[in-house]
């Protein structure tokens, strides 16, 4: 059984004065939803209030970073009315509504990203950590690897400062928190 929700106040803002008239004509034909006329309203009076983009134009960027500050829906102006009013009532109910062609560019954007925030290591260096993690000492990975114990010092020098700590085990939790190990 879904919850009613009451009367849902709405702000639209459009730089189009014809398509914000289009989205106001259709929103006033919903039985619970209401266009608030004074926009000032929600920062003077601090109010509760959900963010919804609708666009024709956003960049990845913009549709990360809208996400990333707390917008609750991102539609493209080539929705139909009955899915902006959806999405409306959805976003009241405290849902989150994304357009599906954007699904892809936000998990594009979170794979991008992941990948810039995770510390570059190389080959050797994987290895190496890969061995701390199962408990072996730096003279066994030496003869694991076929290395000098100062290689896998030198290495495990540069992985310290990689992952910015300065012991084998907190390279070893931050190695896992950031998956670069299982």
């Amino acid at each position: 059984m879904t919850p009613t929700l009451g009367r849902v106040r709405i702000v639209i803002a459009d730089d189009h004065p014809l398509y914000r008239a289009s989205v106001v004509r259709a929103i006033s034909h919903h039985p619970s939803l209401e266009v608030a006329a004074v926009i000032n309203a929600v920062a003077r009076d601090n109010l509760p209030t959900r963010v919804m983009l609708l666009s024709g134009l956003l960049t990845d960027q913009q549709i990360y970073e809208a996400l990333e500050q707390g917008a609750a829906a991102i539609l493209t102006k080539s929705v139909e009315a009955s899915e902006v009013l959806d999405a409306v009532v959805a976003v009241a109910r405290g849902e989150t509504v994304l357009a599906p062609e954007l699904q892809a560019v936000v998990a594009s954007q979170i794979r991008m990203r992941a990948r810039e925030q995770r510390p570059m290591l190389t080959g050797r260096e994987q290895e190496i950590l890969a061995c701390m993690a199962d408990g072996m000492p730096g003279p066994e990975i030496a003869r694991k690897l076929s290395v000098s114990p100062s290689t896998v010092k030198s290495h495990t020098e540069k992985l310290y400062e990689k992952l910015g700590v300065t012991d084998r085990g907190a390279a070893v939790a931050e190695g896992m928190r950031q998956g670069l190990i299982e």
